[in-house]
């Protein structure tokens, strides 16, 4: 990729401050609290393995990182499946944005929100994991094929904050009606070079998790940049030995391929 493409590709995932970010200091809240979290995924069972479609992240300083990933990488017997995030958007709320939806989730009241009671046992599924903790408190729930009103609403309300048209719901589902509450994101950048630099800089500035080491390396087996895709391997056998073998076949059938690794719709 030329100097001049990949430029304009990471300028497309840097951070960007939301009208508001201007001008005096906002007054010191509780809202949002310090160890506030909301990790969403959206992974879609059909006809074979699981893969991971969207991911959204959004951490307490307001930075939202939003992914998408149509291919994901996995070895022979599917015990290892790795999204492939080539789709990227990185911004930052302003902070009564980010404000706003600690105190509307709190308010919905989020902390109720439940598992699916009786989750569809089909083979085929849609499945949504929602993951936020802020003031000591963790709400973990997995919602399989359905959304009940209060996981609907939730859902909702943080749509709100993520790129126009790219909410997380269920296709069979109604969406909750949601109101777009941010403005001047980025376009959604579309480029496994551009997506593995950010990731590579994440790990620069973050704590190596498992999770963005994974994402990481099927970023690198895909963009084929061997030293990264080694560097990651190395560091995931520490944290998750069980999954040497599974990983190391992952890389020999991404070294393997004439361009694409080994990825799979």
């Amino acid at each position: 990729m030329g100097k001049s493409i990949l430029y304009a590709a990471l300028v497309s995932l840097s951070p960007v401050l939301l009208p508001g970010c201007y001008g005096p200091a906002a007054a010191e809240s509780l809202w949002p609290p310090e160890d506030f979290r909301l990790d969403l995924k959206y992974a879609v069972c059909e006809e074979g393995p699981e893969q991971v479609r969207q991911s959204a992240l959004i951490l307490a300083d307001g930075l939202v990182v939003y992914r998408e990933a149509d291919l994901s990488l996995r070895n022979s017997d599917a015990t290892i499946q790795l999204p492939v995030y080539q789709r990227l958007c990185v911004y930052q709320l302003a902070p009564q944005s980010i404000r706003s939806l600690s105190r509307e989730l709190h308010r919905v009241p989020v902390l109720e929100v439940q598992r699916v009671v009786n989750p569809p046992t089909e083979a085929d599924y849609h499945r949504i994991d929602f993951h936020l903790t802020y003031k000591g408190n963790e709400v973990d729930v997995e919602l399989r094929d359905e959304l009940p009103g209060l996981a609907s609403r939730v859902l909702g309300v943080v749509n709100g904050y993520l790129p126009a048209e790219h909410g997380i719901t269920m296709p069979r589902v109604a969406p909750y009606p949601t109101e777009n509450r941010v403005q001047d994101v980025p376009d959604i950048g579309d480029s496994v070079e551009g997506a593995l630099d950010y990731h590579r800089r994440w790990l620069a500035d973050n704590p190596a998790s498992a999770e963005i080491l994974s994402d990481t390396f099927a970023l690198a087996c895909v963009a084929r940049e061997w030293d990264v895709a080694d560097a990651c391997l190395a560091e995931l056998v520490k944290v998750r030995p069980e999954d040497g073998e599974a990983l190391r076949q992952v890389l020999r059938d991404a070294r393997g391929s004439p361009g694409d690794g080994s990825a799979s719709r």
